[in-house]
């Protein structure tokens, strides 16, 4: 199960060098989840990102750019090998490792928060998260994107506050997926997932409700299925 570590400062973040971290049995993936605008600043950004890494980032919206410069500057503190350099983009818009040893990625934000999550390996990784909120016409949603199985146990909690939670659930798990596949939302309708743990059959599906979020990671099957969560409040 996740692990929630004390509270920690951007600078306490205890790093995982690539060297130290890739590859090693039973080091688990990282997980970090932290308010946006404890993260964001300019000042940070400068500290921890270099600047072809910089010259990347969108200058508007304002929140937009927040979110880019929080995800990366949580990155580069996770790695612990310096300022980030310029990162790759892949077909689906999602950051790619700039280097063959670079353990792999994956970066979400909703209501607020952003998440980094750090493989134990070179392996790709997924992560998702969304803030839990009502959703109108999520049925509508589900029926054309989700299984029958999935649609059969959202309609069972018709009318419950745990419709709406259960939704999230599903939709984290499948959007995690889909990034550690390397594909966007547009492919969500090709997915198999199932309506209860484990989620999937072909991957390592880890999710759980925390700070009024869904948070949904996936690492490949022969990794290990532990993420260790800590939270930057």
């Amino acid at each position: 199960m996740p692990v929630f570590a004390p509270s920690l400062s951007v600078a306490g973040i205890v790093p995982a060098p690539g060297s130290e971290h890739a590859g090693r049995p039973g080091v688990p993936a990282r997980l970090v989840l932290a308010r946006i605008d404890a993260c964001a600043s300019e000042a940070l950004a400068r500290e921890h990102l270099s600047a072809a890494l910089l010259a990347q980032a969108p200058q508007q919206p304002a929140a937009r750019r927040a979110a880019w410069l929080a995800g990366r500057v949580l990155l580069a503190c996770l790695l612990g090998q310096g300022r980030l350099p310029a990162l790759p983009v892949g077909p689906s818009g999602k950051p790619l490792p700039a280097s063959p040893t670079m353990p792999a990625f994956s970066i979400s934000h909703s209501g607020g928060f952003i998440a980094v999550l750090l493989g134990p390996d070179q392996q790709p990784v997924g992560c998702d998260i969304e803030l839990l909120r009502p959703r109108a016409g999520l049925m509508t949603i589900a029926r054309q994107y989700f299984s029958q199985a999935e649609t059969v146990h959202l309609e069972s909690l018709h009318g419950t506050p745990a419709q709406a939670d259960a939704f999230w659930t599903l939709w984290t798990v499948r959007e995690a997926l889909l990034k550690r596949q390397g594909h966007s939302v547009w492919d969500m309708a090709n997915l198999a997932v199932q309506p209860h743990p484990p989620y999937s059959r072909t991957h390592a599906v880890q999710h759980q409700l925390a700070q009024g979020l869904s948070i949904a990671c996936c690492l490949a099957r022969l990794a290990t299925p532990i993420v260790r969560l800590s939270l930057i409040v």
